[in-house]
C-alpha cells in the first residue's frame, strides 16, 4: 500500500500547480502535435517584421491614446480576449504574441525585459501604432510593462499593473518559507486542456490550446523563466518610473490559501501590490474581489474600467 504523501510534498505540489496558473506547461510530444494542427489556421491580426523575426499583433478600435496590452508568461493575445473588444470602443487596444507564443515567430535569446521591450518598440514603430501608449501589463507582463515605462518615458502616458510581478517578489516569498519554481522541471506538471484554456470563450478554446501547446510557447516559456531574475536586475537598473497615470489591480479570492492555510502567501502578496502601487503613484490598490489570478479572462469589467479611467485622465488637457 502506498505510503500516504507528508505535508510537505502535498505542498510542493500545490505550489508546482499554483506555478502552472501563472504560466503555461506543456510536453514536448504535445507541442508538436500541436504545431501541425495550427499550421493553416490564421491570425487575428497581423505578421510584421521586427528585424530577423515577426511578431503578431492584432489591434481594433480607433483613437488616442493606444492602449497596448501585455499578456504573463506563456500567455498570448488570447487572455485579452474577453477584455480587448470593450476597450476598444473608448480607443484603439493591440494586444500582441511575445516572441515565440501565439502566431508570432521565435527571437533572439535570452528572452528578457530589455530584449522584449526593444521589439515591442520596434513593433509598434514598424505597425506604424501610434503613441503615446497606455501599458497595460498582467502577471509577468507588468514587469515588463514597467520596465518599457522606465525605459521609454515619452512613449508612455499611463500604466495599469494587474496582479503583476514584484521587482522583490521571490525575494520576499524566500523570506517567509514559500518555494515558488524559478527553473523548468522543478516541480513542473502537465497541464490539462482546461487549465490551459481557463476562462477563453468557447468559440476560442480549440485555438487557444493549439497555441498554449505550440514547441515555441513551451521553449520560450522556459527562456523568460529562466531569466527572470536578469529581467528585475535590468527593471532595477532603469530610471524610476516618471509620473504618470496609474493603476494597479489584485486578485481578490484568496485562492493560495490552500498552498499555505494559515495566509502567509496571500497576505504577502497583497502587501507586495499594495507596495507597487505606492511605488509607481497608483491612488490606490484595487482589488477583484470575485477574482483569482487570471483577472483579465475572470473580471473583464473590472479591468475595462480602469483601463478607460486612465484613458480619460490622459486626454484631459493637462493644468
Amino acid at each position: 500500500m502506498p505510503r500516504p504523501a507528508s505535508k510537505t510534498t502535498l505542498r510542493r505540489r500545490l505550489l508546482a500547480a499554483f506555478f502552472a496558473s501563472l504560466v503555461t506547461m506543456v510536453t514536448l510530444a504535445d507541442a508538436r502535435s500541436a504545431d501541425n494542427q495550427i499550421s493553416t489556421s490564421a491570425p487575428l491580426g497581423r505578421l510584421v517584421s521586427v528585424g530577423d523575426h515577426r511578431l503578431h499583433i492584432y489591434c481594433t478600435g480607433t483613437g488616442s491614446p493606444t492602449v497596448v496590452l501585455e499578456a504573463g508568461m506563456g500567455a498570448n493575445h488570447l487572455d485579452w480576449i474577453r477584455t480587448q473588444p470593450s476597450i476598444s470602443e473608448a480607443t484603439q487596444v493591440c494586444s500582441y504574441d511575445r516572441a515565440g507564443y501565439g502566431w508570432s515567430d521565435p527571437g533572439p535569446i535570452p528572452r528578457t525585459a530589455s530584449q522584449i521591450a526593444m521589439e515591442l518598440r520596434t513593433l509598434l514603430r514598424n505597425a506604424e501604432v501610434k503613441g503615446p501608449i497606455i501599458l497595460v501589463g498582467h502577471s509577468f507582463g507588468g514587469l515588463l510593462s514597467l520596465y518599457y515605462a522606465r525605459h521609454f518615458p515619452h512613449q508612455v502616458a499611463g500604466l495599469v499593473l494587474i496582479d503583476s510581478m514584484h521587482p522583490d517578489q521571490f525575494k520576499r516569498f524566500r523570506e517567509v518559507g514559500i518555494d515558488i519554481p524559478v527553473e523548468p522541471g522543478q516541480g513542473m506538471i502537465r497541464s490539462s486542456r482546461e487549465r490551459l484554456t481557463f476562462g477563453i470563450p468557447d468559440t476560442y478554446k480549440d485555438l487557444a490550446f493549439h497555441l498554449a501547446r505550440k514547441t515555441s510557447t513551451r521553449s520560450f516559456m522556459f527562456d523568460e523563466l529562466r531569466n527572470v531574475q536578469k529581467s528585475i536586475e535590468q527593471l532595477e537598473e532603469t530610471a524610476q518610473l516618471r509620473p504618470l497615470r496609474t493603476e494597479v489591480i489584485t486578485h481578490g479570492r484568496r485562492e493560495w490559501d490552500r498552498l499555505y492555510s494559515d495566509g502567509r502567501m496571500e497576505n504577502l502578496w497583497t502587501q507586495l501590490q499594495a507596495d507597487l502601487a505606492r511605488r509607481i503613484g497608483a491612488r490606490r490598490l484595487v482589488v477583484a474581489h470575485r477574482s483569482g489570478h487570471q483577472i483579465p479572462l475572470e473580471d473583464p469589467a473590472l479591468v475595462d474600467r480602469m483601463v478607460r479611467s486612465v484613458i480619460a485622465d490622459t486626454r484631459r488637457p493637462s493644468d
